[in-house]
Formats: structure tokens, C-alpha cells, sequence
């Protein structure tokens, strides 16, 4: 849903989503995203997790940890 209403913005953006943490750290790997915008609970991990294995590494400019 989230990724739908970002997709109504004039300024065409790229978004990339994933289905739990291990994927979301597969795509980020892939692709490194400028916001990361991460649920709390996931499956695989949960989103402080996440962020926290992206510290120092691929890590996004901006991220927004929805609870």
C-alpha cells in the first residue's frame, strides 16, 4: 500500500520492496536504495536488525522505521 502512494508522487521514483529482512538485505545488496523505508516487524528479522546490518555498509542516506 505504502509502495502505491509513493508511486502517485510527480516525481517519478524507483521503488524496490522486499517481503522480510533477509530479502531487503538480498536487494539492498543489489541495489543500494537513497530511503529505506522498514516496518518494525518482519519476518526473517525485525526492522532494528536491519538497520543495524546495513550500518556501515550499504547504508541509505535516510530511513524511516515505521512501528
Amino acid at each position: 500500500m505504502l509502495a502505491r502512494a509513493l508511486g502517485q508522487f510527480n516525481t517519478p521514483v524507483e521503488i524496490l520492496t522486499a517481503r522480510g529482512g533477509q530479502e531487503a538485505l538480498e536487494v539492498i545488496g543489489q541495489r543500494a536504495p537513497d530511503v529505506l523505508i522498514t516496518d518494525f516487524m518482519m519476518p526473517d528479522m525485525n526492522g532494528l536488525d536491519l538497520i543495524e546490518k546495513l550500518q556501515g555498509g550499504r547504508e541509505p542516506a535516510l530511513t524511516i522505521l515505521v512501528t
